[in-house]
């Protein structure tokens, strides 16, 4: 169980909720389902996205770009335009399926993209998996599984020679070893499979804890997903380039975050469409602040890697609280490590209705900020 210490604050964010202010980090958590119909077609989408908006106090096009190609096949860098426009494309939105649904074609769209590693304003790292089934003939009609590293630095996406010095890929004695290194470090339930043995060069990489992810290019036991093995730093470093030992040891160097005021226009009308910083009434979770303590201490799960490694961290998640005392649009602003920061999201998306912030007693849409201090027992 988690040790925590957590407290409510006003979030310190733009007033009309148009996230046009830089902020130094923040990661859109996207989810749900959605329904589509294109002529015979059934199209079920389901969505897992962990969207970058917001890296060292600047929106990263190049990443976005990307990862918008990869995921939607467009590259839209907004999720909202680049999610929309996919969802457009697979036909109009239905409420549920329609009772004379026998004779219609059925297609399992998932979407999942999952934050690997970020290092403050040096680089972050991403897992795509993306999977399109028809159900009919049981087929996986295309399958999407990419890792990568986008550097901060130099605005680009690193392929693998970037990564690695080109002697690893000339069948020598540097080769042999590197591929000595990643066998060793494959789980040894698949040292009998004929695959470890055929294993070829991985053709994918990404960079986590200033080590080396390396996609083994076939499925693992347990999982659709492709495996994964994981090169520490000091193991993987003498195959590492030039440019990228460089930017690994390099300071890390913040862009400038601009003041920021959390005064509301005086004499304002109320717009119940707004996001508010502040509002006259702030709102209130159900029986107050030692209440919402009570409740992220008793469903936060201390997360299996990071409580192995004993590691501790502050996480800021942001929410919007709606008019109807629901909670909305939660992002993390401040982070601490993919699992800490994807736990408190979850337990933040599972928060019973507040009573909403009120201006001249409307009830109006209000952004908040919730602290989370995480430390091992």
């Amino acid at each position: 169980m988690a040790l925590m210490a957590c407290l409510l604050l006003p979030a310190l964010c733009r007033a009309d909720g148009s996230d046009a202010r830089p902020m130094r980090y923040k990661m859109d958590y996207v989810s749900g389902a959605y329904l589509r119909k294109s002529g015979s077609t059934l199209h079920f989408v389901t969505a897992d996205l962990e969207w970058p908006a917001w890296i060292n106090a600047g929106r990263p096009q190049t990443l976005m770009n990307h990862l918008a190609a990869k995921l939607f096949g467009n590259t839209d860098y907004a999720v909202a335009d680049g999610f929309d426009r996919y969802l457009d494309s697979l036909g109009e939105p239905l409420e549920a399926v329609p009772d004379d649904d026998a004779g219609l074609n059925k297609v399992y769209h998932s979407l999942e993209l999952k934050l690997v590693e970020y290092s403050t304003a040096r680089y972050i790292s991403f897992r795509i998996m993306a999977t399109e089934r028809n159900a009919k003939s049981h087929q996986v009609r295309s399958m999407v599984h990419h890792i990568f590293t986008y550097d901060i630095v130099n605005d680009k996406i690193l392929g693998t020679t970037d990564l690695l010095r080109k002697i690893c890929f000339e069948g020598n004695v540097a080769y042999y070893d590197f591929m000595n290194l990643v066998r060793l470090q494959t789980p040894s339930e698949y040292w009998e499979d004929e695959r470890f043995y055929t294993m070829k060069f991985p053709q994918e990489f990404c960079l986590m804890n200033d080590g080396l992810v390396c996609d083994l290019g076939f499925t693992s036991y347990d999982s659709p997903a492709n495996l994964l093995v994981f090169i520490p730093y000091k193991e993987a470093y003498d195959y590492y380039t030039k440019a990228l030992k460089k930017l690994l040891q390099a300071e890390a160097r913040l862009n400038p975050v601009g003041p920021v005021s959390t005064q509301e226009s005086a004499g304002e009308a109320v717009d119940t469409t707004k996001v508010y910083n502040v509002a006259e009434e702030n709102p209130v979770f159900q029986g107050g602040q030692d209440e919402m303590i009570k409740f992220m201490t008793d469903n936060l799960r201390f997360p299996p890697i990071e409580e192995m490694l004993e590691i501790k961290g502050r996480v800021v998640a942001q929410f919007v609280v709606e008019r109807d005392g629901t909670v909305s649009t939660v992002s993390v602003v401040g982070p601490a490590s993919p699992g800490f920061d994807r736990e408190v999201v979850r337990v933040v998306k599972m928060m019973p209705r507040w009573t909403p912030g009120k201006i001249g007693g409307q009830s109006v849409r209000t952004r908040m900020s919730l602290p989370i201090t995480w430390k091992p027992q």
